[in-house]
């Protein structure tokens, strides 16, 4: 609460005057409240997922970003993704994705969650 700009921390006491409960963490399942928004900043700003992760890897060789294409479902061999069908029923075959990134690397490229299939919509 100490790091929250003047504004913000006005709008937090403003809100706990109001009634509204104190919550450390607005990401955290449980009743709603008022806190802290969780933010990634990097050198005073805003450092969003594309920011972050994304366009520090466009310059990979192995890497391929299509903009407007929409996928209809991920191609599995066995329990492994290996590529993703398009809308226009085109296969993009899915490169191999080193299982051990580097340290500090964000899990999320490189491990992706399937879900069961009774839990896809048909």
């Amino acid at each position: 609460w100490e790091r929250l700009h003047p504004v913000g921390a006005a709008f937090h006491d403003a809100a706990l005057a109001a009634g509204h409960r104190r919550i450390a963490d607005l990401n955290a399942p449980g009743p709603d409240g008022v806190g802290p928004v969780p933010l990634n900043i990097r050198d005073g700003m805003r450092v969003g997922p594309a920011h972050a992760y994304l366009l520090p890897a466009l310059t990979r060789p192995n890497l391929t970003v299509r903009t407007g294409t929409r996928v209809r479902r991920v191609v599995l061999s066995g329990s492994r993704a290996v590529g993703v069908e398009t809308e226009d029923g085109e296969t993009v075959g899915a490169i191999d994705l080193d299982p051990e990134p580097e340290e500090g690397a964000p899990p999320f490229p490189f491990r992706a969650q399937i879900a069961p299939p009774s839990l896809v919509p048909a």
